[in-house]
């Protein structure tokens, strides 16, 4: 029987067909990561300026994508912490928790936007910013940029589809989980255009009409790249990031990230590994690129070095975060995969709920919560608790259907992977019609030649031999 963690593309799980059958599951499922990619801030000054910084004050300065300021937005810190309005020059001073220090994180999130209006934090990315050394320094403040959900507008802006094509980018790379099957899903663009796409409450093929012209008109290699990495062209786009990354010294730690994602999706984990090595010299606190660095080095076999620097990034974020942050938890579930890979099920499953319950704090990203999931329902499914991990994934896939709609790729590799389990567990019956809707909807979403749809109907295939051959082992 063909896994997709053996080969082709991934997987999660959930079958309504079978909602009435006693919880049975065997866990073969890919792992999903949780790689966070984050954008460097700066914060805190003392200057003449009124909103001038001080220790334990976040200064924002909050704009539009065109560059102007918006006023009249409460924003704040998720969790502990506290919020503020901006004023007419877009800019707010928010308390930060007592116990935040320099070096931590802080997720930021927008509590009411001004009247007849509906924002949504662009930029940083995943409105997470690392909180810096409070000093007497001029410049020392988060910018933060927001856009109209919705707003069509935006995408006649260059540089907003250029961020776009960064993000969705960065989208796909984050979401490679820890088998090659999952890498398949992510090196479609339609998969990381969708989400992407829903977050800011733009149609898809707007969103990909824009970037289709965006793509034709680049001529900075920072851009060459991200253009060529949004088309898959990994070795254009490896070419064009060295190429920046040695000229264009403002964007330089970016270009070794983007050229470790480049060399990453060819499979060249080592040197993928060296470009994070060099983007991290750059900026040696960026967690996204100390997660991004550890995956590599999974892949390169060097699974000794990958604990390693998980475990001291989760040591330092144990250190610098408060113990509900999202960052804590995404990590918790990176080295519980990892720890699961070696077979070290023991170690990895006390992490595995601790990332859930993190992850299931109020405000935590749904998509989340579905990952962990069903990478704990492969866990549980490893060591034989068949009724949990069923359930486990009943419910990630629950949460997928609500956030991506019945018919996304993703919900084919969901249906293929509980499939799986059904034929593991000798229940034919309710496995069938799990590959059939799975098949159909890979068909619909990706085309009759790609992998996933391969993969499904070898499934298919080796259901009926068995059928057909009850008694053969």
């Amino acid at each position: 029987m063909t896994r997709l963690d053996k080969i082709g593309p991934e997987s999660l799980q959930f079958s309504p067909q079978c909602a009435d059958k006693p919880a049975l599951i065997n866990m073969k499922r890919i792992f999903w990561p949780c790689v966070v990619l984050l954008t460097a801030v700066f914060v805190f000054s003392l200057t003449d300026d009124p909103l001038r910084a001080e220790a334990g004050v976040l200064v924002l300065h909050v704009e539009d994508v065109q560059a102007r300021p918006v006023r009249g937005l409460e924003i704040g810190i998720e969790g502990e912490g506290g919020s503020g309005i901006t004023g007419d020059d877009g800019k707010v001073r928010i308390r930060l928790a007592r116990d935040t220090k320099p070096g931590s994180w802080v997720t930021l999130q927008i509590l009411h936007s001004p009247h007849g209006t509906d924002f949504v934090i662009f930029s940083p990315l995943e409105r997470r910013t690392l909180v810096p050394p409070f000093g007497n320094e001029s410049g020392n403040f988060v910018p933060v940029t927001v856009i109209q959900r919705g707003d069509l507008a935006a995408l006649q802006d260059g540089t907003f589809v250029g961020k776009l094509v960064a993000r969705i980018n960065n989208e796909r790379t984050s979401n490679a989980a820890a088998n090659d099957p999952v890498l398949l899903l992510w090196q479609d663009p339609n998969v990381s255009v969708a989400i992407v796409a829903k977050h800011f409450g733009l149609p898809p093929d707007e969103v990909e009409r824009a970037i289709q012209a965006w793509t034709t008109k680049k001529t900075d290699s920072f851009d060459v790249g991200q253009a060529a990495l949004y088309r898959r062209d990994y070795k254009k786009a490896s070419q064009a990031f060295s190429e920046s990354a040695r000229e264009n010294k403002e964007k330089e730690a970016d270009s070794y990230n983007f050229l470790g994602q480049s060399l990453f999706w060819q499979g060249k984990y080592l040197e993928s590994a060296t470009a994070y090595q060099n983007s991290l010299h750059l900026r040696p606190h960026d967690t996204a690129v100390l997660s991004l660095l550890a995956m590599s080095l999974k892949y390169a076999g060097d699974y000794t070095d990958a604990e390693l620097l998980l475990r001291e990034l989760l040591a330092f974020q144990q250190a610098n975060l408060q113990a509900n942050n999202p960052l804590l938890g995404d990590s918790k579930a990176n080295l519980a995969m990892l720890l699961t890979d070696i077979g070290r099920y023991a170690e990895a499953e006390p992490l595995f709920r601790d990332a859930l319950a993190i992850h299931r704090k109020p405000g935590a990203r749904n998509a989340n919560v579905a990952r962990d999931l069903n990478n704990f329902a492969s866990l549980l499914g490893l060591t034989g608790d068949y009724a949990a991990a069923e359930q486990a994934y009943r419910t990630g896939l629950d949460i997928d259907e609500e956030e991506l709609g019945i018919n996304n790729p993703i919900i084919a590799y969901d249906l293929n992977d509980l499939g799986v389990v059904y034929m593991d567990m000798g229940d034919y019956e309710c496995a069938e019609p799990l590959f059939d809707q799975a098949r159909s909807i890979a068909q619909d979403a990706l085309g009759p030649d790609h992998p996933l749809v391969a993969t499904i109907l070898e499934n298919l295939a080796g259901l009926y031999d068995i059928q057909k051959n009850p008694g053969r082992p």
